[in-house]
């Protein structure tokens, strides 16, 4: 497995990180239509931050460890 391979697929959490884009499209669809707030949409993504935050600090740490970058 490379590094570019195992950095996009984050393994058993990928269904996880499918997560966010789906309820992003579900919740900017519903503000278009004018059935929710732009703040739910906000909310969420700003909910989401940290866990990209957290899989960064894994691809810049722990990778080149893994990976043996020297």
């Amino acid at each position: 497995m490379t590094p570019t391979t195992a950095a996009r697929r984050p393994g058993r959490n990928s269904l996880w990180w499918s997560v966010s884009p789906s309820a992003r499209a579900w919740l900017t669809v519903g503000f278009l239509r004018g059935r929710r707030p732009f703040s739910a949409l906000e909310r969420w993504q700003t909910r989401y931050l940290p866990a990209y935050g957290v899989w960064g600090l894994v691809v810049v740490a722990v990778f080149p460890l893994v990976f043996g970058f020297a």
